[in-house]
């Protein structure tokens, strides 16, 4: 056990309603932002890539993994809170479903996955990882409604209190846990 988990989201996307949010790809700033980071050296020293299986976090790992000459490993216990195909064209009305999900977490609103799925789900898949390696650096690449659930968890944060951490994560924000402790807070 006592692997040291690093969280990133993945970087800005190019918002694209004729597709499912899962398929949606990396904007150019995304792009910029996630090669940037991966040039600062923060992530050198990792020895495992995992990401989500969705295509966004998919190629956010992949500029590490390229840097890094090292495989990327997907995982679809970490992939976003499945909103289906009902992404709304008007940012306000998305962040009241988010702020909804955060805030009932047994809740499946517009035919969602409920947040209490979504960190089962997200849970599972860190302690798998825990029972599959020992004493490893692992990067994990995810997304922002996931890890705000996660990060919110293992600070014991309450449900009202959620939204507002998910409005303050920024595309490629990381964070750093071992032994279920935060040693680095995803938001700042």
């Amino acid at each position: 056990m006592s692997n040291e988990f690093i969280f990133l989201r993945h970087a800005l996307t190019n918002v694209d309603l004729s597709k499912p949010a899962d398929q949606w790809d990396l904007s150019e700033e995304g792009i910029k932002n996630i090669k940037e980071k991966v040039q600062s050296g923060v992530f050198d020293d990792i020895e495992i890539i995992i990401s989500s299986a969705e295509k966004k976090a998919l190629q956010t790992a992949s500029f590490i993994a390229k840097k890094l000459d090292k495989k990327i490993k997907s995982n679809a216990s970490f992939n976003e809170l499945n909103r289906g195909f009902s992404y709304q064209t008007r940012k306000s009305e998305y962040d009241k479903k988010v702020e909804r999900a955060l805030t009932d977490k047994e809740e499946c609103a517009d035919n969602w996955e409920s947040a209490k799925s979504t960190l089962d789900r997200f849970l599972v898949g860190v302690r798998a990882l825990n029972l599959e390696f020992s004493n490893r650096k692992i990067l994990i690449v995810c997304h922002g409604i996931n890890l705000s659930l996660y990060f919110a968890h293992l600070l014991n944060i309450p449900d009202n209190q959620q939204f507002l951490r998910w409005k303050n994560l920024e595309f490629c924000a990381w964070g750093i846990v071992k032994n279920n402790k935060i040693l680095k807070d995803i938001v700042k």
